[in-house]
């Protein structure tokens, strides 16, 4: 083994090249030395796989099952919001949840929520709904990302429709339960 690790400094101080292009490099090495190099990939390629398969995924039934309860909260969250139920709404968050609205700077916990989401005297929400795109759950934490659109109205007069895209990460309580852990959206020109 001294022998070949002599052998590539060597040749690596002869033909500095070859370190511009490994495939050349490698078939200049002595055969003992390309084993070496080939057992340290296959080995390091054997570290990155476990590395991925330490997340752990839910069984297909129990992800299946996971997606539908996110998208039930999605559909309470729209529903508290409509019925200007704020209490309800920021009850899906965590207590430690987190909010990031577009151009705003991050609101925590459920009494600041509370605040932002509190619609202002004569302001009704006539519509809204999210339609997810994607939703992938990895053990406690599930990412969802997708489009939302609703319509509010001021003292009866509708207002434009709105619309825009979010990224939320879902926690599973120790309940079992899916709650907001980082709500973050934006606003998409009308069509």
């Amino acid at each position: 083994m001294t022998n070949c690790i002599g052998r590539m400094r060597y040749s690596a101080a002869r033909d500095l090249n070859h370190l511009n292009n490994p495939l050349q490099y490698e078939t200049g090495m002595p055969r003992c030395c390309r084993l070496l190099l080939q057992l340290m990939t296959l080995m390091t390629a054997l570290l990155l796989v476990g590395v991925g398969c330490s997340q752990q995924r839910l069984p297909v039934y129990a992800e299946a099952q996971a997606i539908a309860d996110i998208k039930a909260q999605s559909k309470r969250f729209s529903q508290a919001y409509m019925d200007g139920d704020i209490a309800g709404l920021t009850a899906i968050y965590t207590p430690a949840g987190i909010a990031a609205p577009g151009g705003r700077d991050f609101i925590q916990g459920h009494s600041a929520l509370q605040r932002f989401w509190q619609l202002p005297p004569g302001r009704t929400i006539l519509r809204h709904s999210a339609q997810s795109q994607q939703i992938i759950v990895n053990d406690d934490y599930a990412y969802d990302w997708g489009y939302y659109q609703g319509q509010a109205a001021q003292h009866g007069a509708p207002l434009p429709p709105f619309q825009g895209k979010y990224v939320i990460i879902w926690q599973r309580t120790g309940q079992g339960d899916w709650r907001m852990a980082m709500d973050m959206w934006n606003a998409l020109p009308a069509d």
